[in-house]
Parts: structure tokens; sequence; C-alpha cells
């Protein structure tokens, strides 16, 4: 059996972007407004395996002790939601907007740092040294986390009307 100390870490990712329709009322010092928004997210969780030995033999650079790293899970989803909030004048055509927003979104798959605790990571190749072991070789023995991906958002900016 061939021990290789590893730390398996995980980064969940999640990018979006929606169009939205607003209604505003025009009041001089606080404006209030709702929204509805449609458009789409990109979720991935991306898995680096770290090598942990004191020689750093199976990593595959000298400045880096990563030995793969993966893309495990990614997703593209639908979404679609609804906000409001007010902005609130501070100077000639300058306002503060506090906001709330609602996404409903898809059911999606990924994992968490809990499930990489419990991960058995195995090799499925052969003749194993520093310069064979690629992400291809890894599998993980876990089954993903699956939930719905809405989202509420709160936002605290700076608007500008030009």
């Amino acid at each position: 059996m061939l021990d290789i100390p590893l730390r398996i870490v995980n980064t969940n990712s999640l990018f979006g972007t929606h169009a939205l329709v607003r209604g505003l009322i025009p009041l001089e010092s606080i404006q209030p407004y709702g929204e509805v928004l449609f458009g789409f997210r990109y979720m991935s969780t991306n898995t680096k395996i770290l090598d942990r030995s004191d020689d750093r033999r199976w990593a595959t650079d000298d400045d880096s002790d990563v030995i793969a790293r993966e893309t495990v899970l990614d997703d593209w989803l639908l979404s679609y939601g609804f906000g409001g909030g007010f902005l609130i004048n501070v100077a000639p055509n300058f306002f503060i907007d506090l906001r709330v927003d609602y996404f409903y979104g898809q059911r999606a798959q990924y994992f968490d740092g809990e499930d990489t605790e419990s991960w058995d990571v195995t090799f499925s190749g052969s003749g194993f040294d520093e310069t064979t072991v690629t992400g291809d070789d890894l599998v993980f023995e876990t089954q993903p986390r699956e939930s719905r991906t809405d989202l509420l958002v709160i936002k605290f900016g700076i608007a500008a009307k030009f």
C-alpha cells in the first residue's frame, strides 16, 4: 500500500447575471423602487488535492504542493426573482442604494467542506510517480449534496444619474 499524506480543498463558485425591469417612484429625497429579475447562474465545485508529504514528491510543481486540480461538478442554472430598495439622494445626481433581491433557482449538486472530510481518494492508474499522477486518476467515493439554489442578496451601494 502506498501512503500519500493528502489534503483536499474545495472551492464553490457562483457567478450570475440578470436582466431587470425596474419601477421607480421619482420623489425628491428618497426614491423607492421594485424590480423583476431574470437570468442565469453558473455554479461549480473545484477541488485541489494537495501533497502534505515532507518532500512534496507527488506535487507537479516545485513552487506548489498541488497534485491535481479538477472541476468536479458544474452547472448552468436558470434564475428569476424580484427585488426592491430605496435610492437616497445625498448630492445632486448621487444616491445611496439600499436594496434586497430574492432569486429562485433550480436544483444543483455540489460538495461542501464536510463532504471532503469523509472522502476516500483512490488512484485508478498504475505505476505512480511524481510525473504520472493526474486529476484523471482520482476517484472520489462520495455522493454530492443537492439542493435548491434560491438566494437572498442584501446590497448597499452608491448610484449616480448622468
